[in-house]
């Protein structure tokens, strides 16, 4: 009997490299769905409270949890009496609806200094990995004003501080100022001030993203107004050294406020209005790419050998 043996045929070369090249492609975009360009970790929108929650010193809304080592809690410097309404409102929503926080300034004459506003405690050592990793902060903001034109003395300074504070001081990171019809940026210290190509004028929705580096010490700051834009990159911190809440472990504050400048040959404050709003508050890392560029790199070159083999 005879016996017909059926050989396969032979595999082809770049066959294999083929198979090769189709999972580092696929295990490279299983990666990056699993790891987004920026992953949330810290974030408020003001939509779980109630429309008219007033923060006092007795009510913080948001409490402990999800990155908040706080919450919300209002600042005051030297203000006039009643002078901090700082409160849930859905009145003139932000671009995206629902509700945001609004706070009504009311500085006092007769002062050396007078300011405040509201902040929260944020996980910072977590978010940082105890100051390593750099981290984005994003919010929008609003100067908010009936009739008029805004107060020529008063501004809105959005600093990180290592305590909640009314006023900016050597220990913030970043300061982020609006006065004189222009957003201004602290390089360095909180004596130099640059100001950005960005125009600051009233009830204007500011988008706002701050990459803070504690390792490098550096802030980069990006910031719209819809229609235009403004960036400024490599600034310096003002604080030396970064550091933590001594009294509230592992925190440090986003703080929001409104200050009275006194200006060129005055002494004290002479009493001012400013209300300013404030939505979409977010805090998030950015996931190292090293990871996600070897194997993209490796499927590249997969496809590179693949296309030699063809062309023999």
């Amino acid at each position: 009997m005879n016996t017909t043996h059926i050989n396969a045929r032979p595999r082809h070369p770049y066959s294999a490299i083929t198979a090769a090249t189709t999972a580092l492609l696929a295990l490279a975009l299983f990666a990056a769905a699993q790891h987004p360009a920026r992953a949330t970790i810290i974030a408020d929108d003001f939509s779980a409270y109630t429309v008219g929650t007033q923060v006092t010193s007795q009510v913080q809304p948001g409490g402990v949890g999800n990155g908040w080592l706080s919450g919300w809690r209002i600042s005051s410097g030297s203000l006039a009496s009643g002078g901090n309404v700082s409160v849930i409102s859905a009145t003139t929503p932000f671009d995206s609806g629902g509700n945001y926080m609004s706070s009504t300034i009311k500085t006092a004459a007769g002062n050396t200094s007078s300011g405040g506003g509201f902040g929260r405690a944020y996980d910072a050592q977590t978010i940082s990995t105890n100051g390593t990793n750099a981290f984005e902060i994003s919010f929008d903001f609003r100067a908010d004003l009936a009739s008029g034109d805004l107060p020529d003395n008063l501004r809105y300074n959005i600093f990180d501080g290592q305590t909640r504070a009314s006023f900016y001081d050597s220990k913030c990171t970043w300061i982020l100022s609006a006065y004189d019809g222009k957003w201004h940026v602290s390089n360095g210290s909180t004596a130099n001030f640059v100001a950005t190509t960005l125009t600051f004028a009233a009830n204007t929705t500011y988008s706002i993203t701050i990459k803070e580096d504690p390792a490098a010490k550096t802030w980069t700051l990006s910031i719209t107004d819809g229609t235009n834009s403004a960036t400024n990159t490599n600034l310096g911190f003002c604080a030396t050294t970064w550091a933590t809440d001594a009294s509230t472990a592992n925190a440090r504050w986003l703080n929001f406020a409104a200050t009275e400048i006194i200006p060129s040959g005055s002494t004290t404050t002479t009493g001012l209005t400013g209300v300013f709003s404030v939505d979409n508050v977010s805090i998030s890392t950015v996931p190292e790419p090293a990871t996600l560029a070897l194997l993209f790199g490796a499927a590249v070159a997969a496809i590179a050998s693949l296309r030699r083999l063809r062309q023999r």
